[in-house]
């Protein structure tokens, strides 16, 4: 697949070299994505002083939210943010994928991806190019003027991450980026310890790489923040069901102590950026405590859905993340039975209420239609499900052992806090205009500097940044409203056909030693 993979970037090259050759390269855009960055912590940190680096960076730059897609997942969402392109276009809907005929679910990788990403376009008009810890990038994107680190999720442990191969001899101790349950099976300290080894691996490798001299475009992602607010939420929120007030200082401030050091390794790279260069800051998503699970099995099993599948020939059903995998529409000739039950399964769960705190566990639950346009809508789940603040939705247990409430007190020993819509974007640099009035919170009480910014704006305003063509098949804008008049009239927008960029090729299936393997993988254990 591989093969087939480079044969297909190098003949869109073939075809899109030429748009942009003969113009005048413009200053380095470097991306900078701190995972599961949230405004609510962010923000009174900054204000006290704690968070130095990522303040002067706002300050002196444009800042505001930034929505992302649905469902609310790092590979989704950094996927759109780098395709510039809604999920029924890429093709990413979830870390795994259902499998064909009832098979097992599978791991998604990067070769499941049906959009070109940024560093692909950019790489074809001759720009130099380095990648670093973007999920959903494995395998790694063969740059002919760059380099690439892979992020997660990885098949096996003992894999090459790179391109080209003999990078993973110069970056040395550089440890895989997991994530899951599983990484709850250490001590809370053990995985601090190795949180922060990871950050100062991935900071060394960004800061060297930045201050070369030798990009004309960057994106580098550090995880540590979303993981470390995943798993040590609990401690620090006293109105957490899980909160042990005996809890250790350590543990208590764990959230704290890392976004201080994230902020030192911000100004290291800041410092080492050249003096011309425009710099994003940006997160995937938002994040927030949650306090009440909705197990959907559960629910499922109180409900008249049991003896209508019992019924109908029907795959399995696949809960994960707040999706619903069952392809309705394709159970019954002609599909009408099956949009009806979606309809009905729709109503239903928008009519749910927590019989404790009598609140909708669920803000909108969204079909497939609503929220995706594409080729690959075929492959997207029946039914995404948006939490209200502080629920969360799992699957539960097997409809073989229902011995749960529909909705409980959240009960995983782990995952303590978990993602919301809202994330944040910066920009700094020549050619984008400075906010001059209002502190931090004012101007984001105020609503930011961006006119609703989502994650797919991203890839069409590093476009514009560069004054490259944007493929007409772009879903994101370009963030025109903090762009300077000068930039605009040097690097004018332009729209038109990219041959290429939507990807026309089959999903290759994996072998059985592929599909071994995955059942290995730590992020995928317990979720």
């Amino acid at each position: 697949m591989l093969k087939r993979f480079v044969t297909a970037v190098f003949l869109a090259g073939l075809v899109l070299a030429p748009l942009g050759c003969g113009k005048k390269k413009s200053a380095p855009v470097i991306v900078i994505g701190l995972d599961g960055a949230e405004f609510s912590l962010l923000v009174p940190w900054m204000e006290e002083g704690h968070l130095p680096n990522l303040k002067q960076f706002m300050d002196e730059g444009a800042f505001g939210e930034l929505t992302t897609v649905y469902p609310i997942l790092s590979p989704v969402c950094w996927t759109s943010a780098v395709t510039g392109v809604n999920p029924g276009k890429h093709g990413i809907y979830d870390f795994q994928r259902s499998g064909k005929d009832g098979a097992p679910a599978l791991v998604e990788q990067a070769t499941s991806r049906r959009a070109l990403p940024i560093w692909l376009l950019l790489d074809d008009y001759g720009y130099r190019s380095g990648v670093m810890n973007v999920p959903m990038s494995y395998p790694p994107d063969p740059l002919r003027k760059g380099k690439m680190i892979s992020g997660f999720p990885f098949p096996q442990a003992d894999i090459n991450i790179t391109y080209p191969p003999s990078l993973e001899d110069e970056i040395g101790d550089y440890p895989l980026d997991f994530l899951g349950e599983s990484l709850f099976k250490r001590t809370p300290e053990e995985m601090l310890r190795d949180f922060y080894k990871g950050l100062e691996a991935r900071a060394k490798v960004a800061e060297e790489w930045v201050g070369s001299g030798d990009l004309d475009f960057g994106w580098f992602v550090f995880t540590a923040p979303d993981k470390v607010q995943h798993f040590f939420w609990k401690f620090m929120d006293p109105s957490h069901p899980n909160h042990d007030p005996s809890s250790s200082s350590e543990l208590k401030t764990a959230i704290f102590d890392l976004w201080k050091e994230q902020d030192r390794v911000l100004g290291r790279i800041l410092t080492a950026a050249p003096p011309d260069a425009r710099i994003i800051i940006m997160s995937d998503h938002g994040f927030e405590g949650i306090y009440r699970q909705v197990n959907m099995m559960n629910w499922l099993a109180d409900t008249e859905f049991p003896e209508w599948l019992a019924n109908h020939a029907t795959p399995p059903m696949m809960v994960t993340n707040g999706v619903l995998h069952y392809h309705l529409e394709g159970l019954v000739p002609g599909s009408a039975d099956g949009e009806a039950l979606k309809d009905e399964f729709v109503r239903l769960a928008e009519g749910l209420r927590d019989p404790e705190t009598g609140d909708a566990p669920f803000e909108k639950v969204f079909r497939k239609e609503d929220i995706y346009s594409g080729r690959t809508l075929e492959k997207a789940p029946d039914i995404v499900f948006y939490e209200n603040p502080y629920y969360y939705v799992t699957s539960g247990v097997s409809p073989d052992s229902l011995d749960l409430a529909w909705i409980e007190n959240l009960w995983s020993t782990s995952f303590s806090a978990y993602h919301r819509p809202e994330g944040i974007v910066a920009m700094r640099g020549p050619g984008i205009e400075p906010s001059t009035s209002g502190t931090l919170r004012e101007r984001l009480q105020a609503g930011g500097d961006f006119k609703k910014a989502n994650i797919m704006d991203i890839t069409p305003t590093i476009l514009a940044l560069v004054g490259e063509m944007l493929p007409d098949q772009l879903d994101g804008r370009v963030l025109e409203e903090v762009l300077t008049e000068q930039q605009r009239l040097d690097y004018p927008v332009v729209v038109g056909e990219v041959p290429g960029f939507l990807l026309d090729r089959p999903v290759r299936e994996p072998t059985e030693e592929e599909r071994e393997s995955m059942k290995a993988i730590p992020y995928l254990d317990g979720e």
